[in-house]
């Protein structure tokens, strides 16, 4: 379903890619520029800063996967006539169940997006948000999704100027650049950071024209470290609560864990997963993309329970983990508990139990098989037997032996039918 201009353009690199980052399918550009092969992984073509990012989007649209995600991403074995930086927008592919089967990701040379495409058709093309901007440096007009991103109104920031802004807050040498900045030349790279915590941090290019200025604003992926809005519990309470537990922000930032979280990490191999970073679920291997849902349908008030195996070197664990809403005074989600309980001996006693009760299966079974091969045996000499050859009281006996052998059969099979039915 993809067009063909995507796949035999010279301008924009084309990837789809698995939950995991191997890539599926590719346009030549990409493959042929990058030194990518269909099958290898997406993440050795990038630089380890970009590595990490893309990893943090990923984890993040798994959670959110109706969401789509601008990213700069930086290939040092890019073709050096090309920029080594590619814009990139990212969307999730979801099947007919609304499962995830993978990400498709479309992207831009900086260098491209730099000097070649209207800036108008960039626009459109990666959802940036636009600002226009006159010659004094004043805003004149700006999208409503960028007011958003910013958290202030259209009205507020119309007319405002980009020098001498809270908003912005451009350092002098950023203005001294903004104010140099000529109409021929490259347009300048610059980031808005996110001082508060309903703010998002920004990144985009700012180029001149004969009228003033137009600013191209996207989200930036880099998220920005919060202020702890939330502090649900005290260090006792952590301490407390069963298990390993993490307490995450609306922006899937942690911001209280316990020591069991801790000890956790460590025991899973993710130093990174600490107070101030972003939630990674790496260590929940196949039942990854659960968990980021469980995350997800949390954040809209719901609690969820999820089982998690993690296979180590030696051994493996069973965790129970169930993630929970934190609601504010007015009922709304503003962050999520994540509990995260190991039940290694509670399935370890099931799995002996499991074993047991086979063995006492085996055990019931046996008798009904040795006992039945014999007793079919007399049944069948009793029907041979010519009970009209025998005397009065040989028959009264008969009549009492034939019923109680057919009576024990009957009991035989029904015993066997219920112990098979314990399957």
């Amino acid at each position: 379903m993809l067009p063909d201009f995507l796949m035999e353009s010279a301008h924009f690199y084309f990837a789809l890619l698995d939950v995991e980052g191997l890539l599926l399918d590719a346009n030549d550009l990409l493959l042929g520029k990058s030194g990518l092969k269909l099958n290898e992984n997406f993440f050795q073509a990038l630089d380890e800063e970009s590595s990490k990012e893309f990893a943090e989007m990923l984890d993040q649209m798994i959670s959110r996967p109706q969401d789509s995600k601008n990213i700069l991403l930086n290939f040092p074995q890019l073709n050096q006539k090309y920029s080594h930086s590619i814009w990139w927008e990212f969307s999730m592919v979801l099947n007919d169940e609304m499962d995830i089967v993978g990400l498709v990701g479309l992207g831009v040379s900086l260098k491209f997006l730099e000097q070649e495409l209207p800036w108008e058709k960039m626009a459109e093309i990666l959802h940036f948000g636009k600002v226009e901007i006159n010659s004094e440096f004043k805003i004149t007009h700006l999208d409503d999704k960028v007011a958003q991103w910013l958290s202030a109104s259209s009205e507020t920031l119309s007319n405002q100027s980009i020098l001498n802004s809270d908003t912005f807050d451009f350092s002098s040498a950023v203005q001294e650049k903004i104010k140099n900045l000529d109409a021929n030349a490259q347009p300048l790279f610059l980031k808005i950071p996110a001082q508060f915590p309903n703010r998002m941090a920004l990144a985009g290019l700012l180029s001149r024209h004969s009228h003033g200025f137009t600013f191209l604003l996207a989200p930036s992926i880099r998220i920005h470290k919060p202020q702890a809005s939330i502090q649900p519990f005290s260090s006792s309470q952590l301490a407390a609560i069963q298990g390993a537990v993490w307490v995450l922000d609306r922006h899937f930032t942690i911001v209280q864990q316990n020591q069991s979280a801790v000890e956790f990490s460590k025991r899973v191999g993710l130093d990174e997963l600490k107070s101030g970073a972003q939630f990674s679920s790496q260590w929940a291997g196949k039942r990854r993309d659960q968990v980021n849902k469980a995350i997800a349908q949390s954040f809209d008030g719901n609690e969820r329970t999820v089982d998690v195996r993690i296979d180590a070197e030696k051994d493996s664990s069973f965790w129970n983990v169930r993630t929970s809403p934190i609601l504010d005074a007015y009922g709304h989600s503003e962050g999520i508990l994540i509990q995260a309980i190991d039940v290694t001996k509670f399935y370890s006693r099931i799995r002996q139990l499991e074993v047991e009760n086979h063995e006492l299966k085996d055990l019931a079974l046996k008798p009904s098989h040795i006992l039945r091969s014999p007793l079919s045996s007399m049944l069948g000499l009793l029907d041979l037997i010519d009970h009209q050859k025998l005397d009065e009281e040989n028959k009264k006996y008969f009549s009492y032996l034939k019923p109680l052998a057919q009576e024990l059969d009957e009991v035989i099979r029904s015993n066997a039918k219920k112990m098979s039915a314990l399957d």
